[in-house]
């Protein structure tokens, strides 16, 4: 997008016609929060079907291993 408010006016449009209620999440933080990370917001809104980007590491342990599920840059949808 060429500035952050387009982006948002066409984030809003595509959420907005997403079906279904919204559900609130609070987002957590962890380690040093260097400044350019200002615009992260304390909770976030999502709607089954919403895209989403995983930004950590996620391990399980499958048959006794510590597995990665899921791994940071990945996209996918809100499912619940």
């Amino acid at each position: 997008m060429a500035t952050k408010a387009r982006r948002n006016v066409i984030n809003s449009k595509r959420f907005e016609a997403l079906p279904g209620k919204s559900k609130t999440f609070s987002t957590t933080r962890t380690g040093t929060q260097l400044s350019e990370w200002n615009e992260i917001p304390a909770s976030i809104e999502l709607k089954i079907g919403t895209r989403v980007m995983i930004l950590r590491n996620l391990y399980e342990k499958i048959d006794g291993v510590e597995t990665l599920v899921q791994a940071n840059g990945e996209m996918g949808w809100s499912s619940r």
